[in-house]
């Protein structure tokens, strides 16, 4: 019992920071033609970006009042539209939190709640694939409304968002 402890504390970090690593695209761009799985979804890193972050990213991307109102409306849509994501939130906000409590040696594996362990990894891949068209849709609809230099610095902002990089 003392060592299923133990490997959970040890363990749980780990899969943790895969399950982010593949959350997260490897490339933003530069593997998009492809259409591989949820990790090289350019839409999913740009959701991220604008649910967690808007004001910094509208600000860094020179937005004008038109483009942010415009954005806003669309973020807005895809949540309504997408109710899943949600969940998905949810289950992000879980993983850190599980490896916070990791990292100050309390916690353990999150089991029963929300989104930890195995079974929050499988549902949280589940609901990414699922997403996927859709944040597919919301990347495209949302460059729509960008200039070429606004492109080119929201593919810098999000390449610099990578785990390592």
């Amino acid at each position: 019992m003392n060592r299923t402890r133990t490997f959970a504390r040890v363990a749980l970090p780990g899969f943790v920071a895969a399950a982010i690593m593949l959350a997260l695209p490897v490339s933003a761009f530069a593997q998009r033609g492809a259409g591989g799985g949820f990790g090289q979804n350019p839409g999913m890193a740009l959701w991220m970006a604008l649910d967690d972050r808007f004001d910094e990213v509208s600000k860094q991307l020179t937005l004008t009042e038109t483009q942010t109102e415009s954005v806003k409306t669309l973020l807005k849509e895809f949540t309504e539209k997408n109710a899943s994501v949600s969940r998905l939130k949810k289950i992000f906000a879980d993983m850190r939190a599980s490896r916070g409590q990791g990292r100050r040696g309390g916690g353990g594996a999150a089991g029963g709640r929300g989104g930890g362990g195995m079974q929050g990894m499988q549902e949280m891949r589940t609901l990414m694939q699922e997403l996927g068209p859709a944040f597919e849709e919301l990347h495209e609809k949302v460059t729509g409304l960008l200039d070429e230099e606004q492109k080119k610095s929201l593919t810098t902002l999000l390449q610099r968002r990578r785990p390592g990089g």
